[in-house]
C-alpha cells in the first residue's frame, strides 16, 4: 500500500472515530433519539405524595441516645451491671470436654518437589525406614490424605475421622 492511501485510510477512520464520539458525548441528543436509543414514553413513578414525612425526620432529631456510650456507630457488647452485695460466689466451673488429643501422623515431611508447568507439588515422607511420595489429593498407607503441599509444611487429614494435623519439615540433621 502506498502512503497516499494509508493516509487518506486513516483521514476516514478519524473521521468515523470523532463522529461516535461527537454522538456518545450527548452532542446530538436528536440523531440518538431518532434512532430509537431514547424513550420517549417516559412515565413517572406513582407516588401519593412526594413530599417529605417532616414528622419522621424530627422524630429522628429528637433521638437521644444513652450517656455512657462514647460512638454509637462501634459496637461493643454492654457492660454488666454490678452484682448485687449479697451475690454467691461461683461453683468450681464444670469439666470442659477438649475432644479428640490432637492428631499427630507418624510421618516426618521432610520436602516437596513442584512441577513449574502445572504448578503441582509431591511430597516426601518418611515413616520409619519407609519413604513415600505423595501428591495433593493422594493417600498416604490408605489412612492419611494429604491435602495441601506449602513451602514450610502439608496439611494431612486422617481418613477415619476426618481429624487434620499440620506437620511441618524437617530438615536434615547436619553432616559431620
Amino acid at each position: 500500500m502506498s502512503k497516499r492511501v494509508q493516509l487518506i485510510l486513516l483521514g476516514v477512520l478519524l473521521v468515523v472515530f470523532a463522529g461516535v464520539l461527537y454522538i456518545n458525548w450527548g452532542g446530538a441528543p436528536q440523531l440518538i433519539s431518532s434512532l430509537g436509543g431514547g424513550d420517549t414514553r417516559f412515565t413517572p413513578l406513582d407516588v401519593d405524595s412526594p413530599a417529605l414525612k417532616g414528622f419522621l425526620l424530627q422524630r429522628i432529631r429528637e433521638t437521644k441516645y444513652p450517656a455512657g456510650r462514647e460512638n454509637i456507630f462501634i459496637y461493643r457488647a454492654r457492660r454488666a451491671a454490678n452484682p448485687p452485695t449479697g451475690a454467691q460466689p461461683l461453683g468450681p466451673l464444670p469439666p470442659v470436654d477438649t475432644g479428640p488429643p490432637p492428631l499427630v501422623p507418624p510421618y516426618r515431611f521432610f520436602g516437596y518437589v513442584m512441577n513449574l508447568p502445572s504448578g503441582n507439588r509431591r511430597g516426601f515422607f518418611q515413616n520409619g525406614e519407609d519413604i513415600f511420595i505423595a501428591a495433593e489429593g493422594e493417600t498416604l498407607q490408605n489412612r492419611f490424605r494429604v491435602l495441601r503441599i506449602s513451602t514450610n509444611n502439608v496439611e494431612m487429614e486422617e481418613l477415619a475421622s476426618g481429624r487434620r494435623a499440620t506437620v511441618a519439615i524437617e530438615e536434615p540433621p547436619p553432616i559431620a
